[in-house]
């Protein structure tokens, strides 16, 4: 699944509002494509900017990310904050059905594969990526191990057999399910994709436009 933006410093999409919903409109070998609404889109040059306290995006229900085994997930962020921020979850705490979140925790990758609100593992890297400039960030989950990336460089492993949880939840870029601690995203986002498959099991370079 890909959130199809282009990175630029200075066009972005500002999601000043409580939330916007795409619609899948183009398949994908690994999943599904998400195209921005022609509406929103001022050019060809734009990033999702988030306002950290209410703007999110919200992707409706389809079985293409109901990835119950292999997985990865990437995007590019920037950002001048080091409080915890969601990037993507799949999920819903209120029901205690969960899948899988990628999170920024002061600056830091972190994963967690899920089945529920009690039932996860998790990895996290060990470096805090500089602020106020685009990294490129990347979670996999193999079956057997779980890794995130920072710019192409691998921060941080965890041995881990948990499938993510076969569920019909939908998807959110930028916010938790969690009501009391949403972890709203303070920053631009962009080119979000999320793989039913390992693609990354080596240092490797970052995807560019």
């Amino acid at each position: 699944m890909s959130l199809s933006l282009n990175r630029s410093t200075k066009g972005e999409v500002n999601v000043a509002q409580a939330s916007v919903s795409f619609v899948p409109l183009l398949a994908a070998f690994f999943g599904f494509q998400i195209l921005l609404p022609p509406s929103r889109s001022q050019g060809t040059n734009h990033s999702l900017l988030l306002n950290g306290t209410s703007a999110y995006v919200d992707v409706p229900y389809n079985a293409n990310v109901n990835i119950t085994g292999a997985l990865t997930i990437e995007a590019w962020v920037k950002t001048g904050s080091t409080a915890v921020q969601q990037v993507v979850e799949r999920g819903d705490w209120w029901q205690n059905q969960m899948s899988y979140q990628f999170t920024l925790v002061e600056g830091k990758v972190r994963l967690d594969i899920m089945q529920s609100n009690g039932s996860y593992t998790g990895v996290m890297g060990s470096t805090a990526m500089s602020l106020n400039a685009w990294h490129h960030v990347a979670g996999v989950y193999d079956g057997s191990q779980m890794r995130v990336y920072l710019d192409g460089v691998l921060d941080g492993t965890a041995t881990a057999t948990m499938a993510p949880g076969n569920n019909a939840t939908g998807l959110r870029i930028g916010k938790s399910s969690f009501l009391y601690y949403p972890y709203y995203f303070n920053g631009r986002i962009d080119e979000v994709r999320i793989s039913n498959a390992a693609i990354y099991n080596g240092n490797f370079k970052g995807p560019s436009n």
